[in-house]
């Protein structure tokens, strides 16, 4: 069963974001108040369509509802911690700025939640001088939220 719940999720993210891809309030929307092609950080050459994470983020919450319920704890309390990350992209990818102190702190914020509602982080590396640090599970946590944000946001930009 999760293996079909992945091909479904997968099937209905590509049909989503082709949908999105092809809409008209996109294009003529969202692309005309986004300034792509001169700002700063611009990469693309042409108007180029935004909120991917969209039809990944619904497909993800829709295979939720199709797993048992004892897989679906644990990626719903996920999936509920990425939301500030998520609603900071969605807001910056319609055209309105985020700056990255914003940007930096919902990934802080989605990481704080994982961490907070999973109780998870970095655990013991193997590494003796590494696991001095990891060994104190304040500053293991200190280190995953730090990383976590970290890796976020640099792939952000």
């Amino acid at each position: 069963m999760p293996l079909v719940a992945l091909g479904i999720g997968f099937v209905l993210s590509l049909a989503l974001g082709l949908a999105l891809v092809r809409s008209d309030f996109i294009r003529t929307r969202v692309l005309a108040r986004r300034d792509d092609l001169s700002a700063t950080q611009a990469m693309h050459r042409t108007p180029t369509p935004r909120l991917g994470g969209v039809p990944v983020l619904v497909a993800f919450a829709l295979v939720l509802l199709s797993l048992p319920s004892t897989h679906a704890p644990a990626p719903a309390l996920l999936l509920l911690a990425g939301l500030p990350v998520v609603i900071a992209g969605a807001i910056e990818d319609l055209g309105y700025r985020v700056s990255p102190l914003g940007r930096l702190a919902a990934a802080g914020v989605s990481a704080m939640l994982a961490v907070a509602l999973l109780g998870i982080w970095i655990p013991l590396s193997g590494i003796a001088v590494v696991d001095v640090v990891f060994g104190v599970p304040a500053l293991a946590i200190a280190f995953t939220l730090l990383w976590v944000a970290g890796v976020c946001h640099g792939f952000n930009l």
